[in-house]
């Protein structure tokens, strides 16, 4: 691995290409997905019952 420093105008160029190949929003809704799928479960588990508040 390089020990040398990026410029400002190459990491723009690398998250133009990550943007370009990912997408902005699929980086969002892979995040959301995970934290729906796995993190709640968790939290669910660590809490213990969970009654929701609503009327």
């Amino acid at each position: 691995m390089s020990s040398e420093k990026l410029s400002n105008s190459d990491k723009w160029v690398v998250l133009k290409s990550l943007f370009d190949k990912v997408g902005l929003v699929r980086q969002h809704l892979d995040s959301y997905n995970n934290f729906i799928e796995y993190e709640m479960q968790s939290i669910v588990y660590e809490s213990g019952e969970v009654i929701p508040d609503i009327p």
